[in-house]
């Protein structure tokens, strides 16, 4: 049932979504919507009709509202981050959004609102592409969990009938085994005062055992076929029973588990005594139902599995706690695979952060935002990877050279045009002030379709490169002026030699002359 309410209150937001939002005239009941901040919110028609826009989440309040005073059903749209205040959740549903974020799918059980118990269901709203119209400035990105919409319903409304019929729709949430058993003794205790006050109390009787075997055999039958692990123990710790999918994890038969000792038998003994703790106080009410934790489990085999645990406790009819019911969800391999990942980041940030240059991952815009540097940037041009990254007020292109700035751009993009990795030598300005010479190397990652495109590369020091270039060029100038000199200065001698020759070539003429 309160998934059936869930669907429905997500059918007709996505199709209230789909169309952009709707509009309604405005009233005392349909005010303006003070939190929605977009173009064209309250419009006048050309007859004269004040409307304002009606968003997913303004529409969805006044359908709980509605609900609400027709038939008491809650419905609450919530989240962690809420724009409107009204939306902040109460400590249920702030604990079923906590899990969300831990990759549940959903959350239900009992709690009370207002002094009245509720059976509750919560699961997650993803941030589709239509809401980050209202959201984007909160900066949430499609596909992040946005919130949640909570389906509370008053405990009267659950019955046999309403256990069969959610058993058929959910089956895979334990909570349902706790609906179960509370149905069976709400229709049990109806069904036996009925008799009691007719004649035909043995025929009466014999219908409601029959009913309540049954209903005991679909909630046994749900309890051995959901997906988590389900243990329920006594106020000490003892074992009354777990369900199938608990034996297979801890390594044990259902049936030969009852009794034991939850605690001394699969509990490692670092952290026997804190959980055992927990236990009490969860049984004197001294901790709230439902917190979300993880710890570790020891099989019979002696491995480690890592758990994430929901606890609830279970009441008699005079409302004392009874018993505890715990759901667990075996994360070991999940947290296996983040652990090899961090290892992996690691390793690649620790491979970057001492490699002589700078890692960056930018925009191709035209001030090159930068959206990942490495721990070399300090170095290469004495900015922190956090002013690069975070600091708004701060453009890496300011810190190129202003004489470079379009060759840089042409070049890059010339590459990207060709599907080519892109090679370019210009200027930077230290922040010490000092112009250095650096070499950027990268390709486009993103598709082409993506606006604005990925760029990923290296950029490194080559002052001294360049240093030892220019002083090559001096010396060969040098050198070349040199030469010159010197081929002047010969060509010079060769003059004068020349000359001299004449002349005595002309003296000796001359004396030749008088003789004759």
């Amino acid at each position: 049932m309160h998934g059936l309410l869930f669907e429905k209150d997500i059918n007709y937001r996505q199709w209230n979504a789909s169309h952009g939002g709707l509009y309604a005239p405005i009233s005392e009941s349909t005010l303006p919507n003070e939190y929605l901040e977009v173009p064209e919110r309250d419009v006048v028609t050309t007859s004269g009709i004040a409307l304002t826009l009606i968003n997913p989440a303004y529409m969805t309040r006044q359908v709980h509202e509605l609900a609400s005073k027709k038939s008491g059903v809650l419905g609450h749209i919530t989240s962690l981050n809420p724009i409107r205040p009204e939306n902040a959740a109460d400590a249920w549903e702030k604990a079923a959004l906590e899990s969300f974020e831990l990759h549940q799918d959903e959350a239900s059980g009992f709690s009370d609102i207002n002094g009245e118990t509720y059976f509750r269901y919560m699961a997650p709203l993803y941030v589709s592409e239509a809401c980050t119209k209202c959201h984007e400035a909160q900066g949430y990105k499609v596909g992040d969990v946005r919130g949640g919409i909570s389906i509370s319903l008053p405990s009267e409304y659950i019955n046999s009938s309403s256990i069969i019929q959610t058993i058929s729709l959910f089956s895979g949430h334990f909570i349902l085994w706790m609906i179960g058993l509370m149905g069976i003794n709400y229709s049990s205790g109806q069904l036996l005062n009925s008799a009691k006050r007719q004649r035909g109390f043995g025929e009466e009787l014999k219908k409601s055992n029959d009913q309540m075997e049954s209903e005991r055999n679909l909630a046994r039958q749900y309890f051995n076929i959901s997906g988590v692990l389900l243990i329920k123990l006594d106020d000490e710790g003892f074992i009354l029973s777990i369900n199938q999918k608990a034996g297979e994890v801890l390594g044990a038969d259902p049936e030969t588990a009852k009794g034991l000792n939850w605690f001394n038998e699969f509990i490692p003994e670092n952290i026997r005594e804190e959980a055992r703790e927990a236990h009490y106080k969860l049984m004197k009410g001294e901790l709230d139902d439902y917190e979300y934790y993880a710890n570790q489990i020891q099989t019979r085999t002696g491995e480690l599995r890592e758990i994430a645990w929901r606890n609830s406790v279970i009441r008699d009819d005079q409302g004392e706690i009874v018993s505890t019911l715990s759901s667990g969800d075996d994360i070991t391999d999940l947290n296996r695979s983040e652990i090899a990942l961090q290892e992996n980041e690691r390793r690649l940030s620790t491979l970057m952060d001492n490699l002589t240059g700078m890692v960056y991952r930018c925009l191709n815009d035209s001030n090159w935002t930068m959206q990942f540097v490495s721990r070399g940037s300090e170095k290469l041009s004495g900015y922190t990877p956090e002013e690069l990254i975070a600091d708004p007020a701060f453009v890496y292109s300011n810190i190129l050279y202003p004489d470079d700035r379009y060759r840089i751009w042409q070049q890059v993009q010339a590459a990207i045009q060709e599907n080519m990795p892109f090679e370019v030598e210009f200027r930077i300005k230290h922040k010490n002030g000092d112009v250095r010479w650096v070499l950027a190397r990268g390709l486009r990652v993103s598709s082409p379709e993506v606006s604005p495109e990925v760029l990923e590369g290296y950029i490194f020091d080559i002052t001294e490169r360049k240093q030892a270039e220019e002083m090559l060029e001096s010396q060969l100038d040098e050198a070349l002026r040199f030469q010159k000199v010197t081929v002047n200065r010969e060509l010079r001698m060769k003059e004068l030699q020349d000359e001299i020759k004449a002349l005595k070539t002309g003296r000796i003429t001359g004396v030749e002359n008088e003789d004759n």
